[in-house]
């Protein structure tokens, strides 16, 4: 999902925010998304949403995610879907999201033309992949964050070291305990890396504690059935994790040339036909993004402040109201880029920013506490040392670190954040 850039959950566009990157202490490339107001967490994930100059493209998918959406960069930015919003841009979900990770959430490799963002103060040389990097929505320099995190949070979510060396790699994650932060979370579509991604492997490596599947696009979708297949699969083959230390969560490309309330119906009868949900499942999330504004089929690209609001405000309320549960927003780019500071019905966001310290411009009404996830990698690509970007087996893929704030986050603090 990288943010605009590539349409997924990837946005690239964050506003730096340091906040989560107690990644081993490698620097982390210099973002140029000077926001950096966020206190790392040492949870490791930056936004790709375009700020700094995070090209990924949200693997998520929406961002490629052909679904048109164009703009979640999730990984969706190939990911065909119908949606005609563009595929290159959503990145919400899959690459666009972050990428669209990048801010597209689209930002991650939102191409907004933040790249240059370069206002970090932070000193960190994080360039706020939020997209504003690489966010072609032109904010190429974009360089209002001041990184009042500083290195405070850095030491949050990864505090001891990378990853795989906390529980000595692959395999050595206790089924009951608390192998401690960074706790990471991977987010797919459709397009990234085929019908049935091997789920079992981030299971039994160390650090990786989830997954987030791109469920619907709009309000018409075809996957053929990936989603359906995957939702399922991914609970199962968590075991006894499962609820514990396993979680799955399922996101909804918003496209805002249409009723948001019926997005949202379309939304959660997918995931009723794929199952419904169950007790360690992640709350609702909508992917809010601009997607690529190269692409001539993508509507969301030309969108209005009032007509996204409203759009992403109907959505989260109709969620909220069908299912008593919270909302979690995914996105920056289109905040940053619109001058948007309403939350749109929406507690939590998911900030996609692929600097070495994670950007915030674009999210600067949301309380640190807020951010519950940052997306610092989109499509296989990070700048966020001692923190993974590949997986074997998986093509492409986004990762999010979970942060709390400046505190150093834990299992009891995810779950009672996350968690439906």
């Amino acid at each position: 999902m990288a943010d605009d850039e590539s349409t997924g959950l990837d946005e690239a566009d964050q506003s730096t925010m340091d906040t989560a990157t107690d990644a081993p202490d490698e620097t982390s490339s210099g973002a140029q998304d000077g926001n950096d107001t966020s206190a790392a967490q040492d949870v490791g994930s930056s936004e790709d949403s375009g700020d700094s100059t995070d090209s990924s493209t949200d693997d998520s998918g929406d961002a490629t995610d052909g679904s048109s959406d164009g703009t979640d960069g999730s990984g969706e930015v190939t990911d065909g879907s119908e949606d005609g919003s563009g595929d290159a841009t959503d990145s919400s979900g899959d690459a666009t999201d972050g990428s669209d990770p990048t801010d597209g959430s689209g930002d991650a490799t939102e191409g907004s033309g933040d790249a240059t963002d370069g206002s970090d103060t932070a000193g960190s040389d994080a360039t706020d992949s939020s997209g504003d990097a690489t966010d072609g929505s032109g904010d190429a320099t974009d360089g209002s964050g001041t990184d009042t995190t500083g290195d405070a949070g850095q030491d949050q979510a990864g505090d001891a070291s990378a990853p795989g060396e906390q529980t000595g790699g692959t395999g050595s994650v206790s089924v009951a305990a608390d192998p401690g932060p960074p706790y990471l979370i991977v987010d797919q579509y459709p397009g990234d890396s085929g019908a049935r991604p091997p789920w079992e492997t981030l299971v039994s490596t160390s650090g990786f504690a989830g997954v987030i599947l791109k469920a619907w696009d709009g309000r018409h979708y075809d996957d053929r059935g990936w989603f359906a297949a995957n939702w399922p699969v991914v609970r199962d083959v968590g075991g006894d994790r499962y609820g514990v230390s396993w979680f799955r969560g399922a996101y909804l490309f918003v496209q805002f040339a249409v009723g948001g309330a019926e997005q949202a119906d379309a939304y959660l009868s997918a995931v009723d036909r794929a199952g419904g949900w169950d007790r360690g499942d992640i709350v609702p999330i909508i992917d809010v993004e601009l997607g690529n504004t190269a692409n001539p089929h993508n509507t969301n690209a030309t969108a209005s402040a009032q007509q996204i609001v409203d759009c992403a405000t109907q959505c989260a309320e109709r969620i909220k109201s069908a299912t008593g549960s919270r909302v979690m927003l995914y996105g920056r780019g289109a905040m940053r880029d619109r001058g948007i500071t309403s939350h749109m019905g929406c507690d939590l966001v998911w900030n996609p920013s692929y600097t070495a310290k994670m950007v915030t411009n674009g999210l600067q009404t949301w309380p640190l506490e807020d951010i519950a996830l940052w997306q610092y990698c989109g499509d296989n690509s990070s700048a966020l040392p001692g923190y993974p970007h590949t997986v074997p087996g998986f093509a492409k893929i986004d990762i999010s670190a979970y942060i709390h704030g400046a505190a150093k986050p834990t299992l009891d603090m995810l779950r009672t954040s996350l968690l439906r």
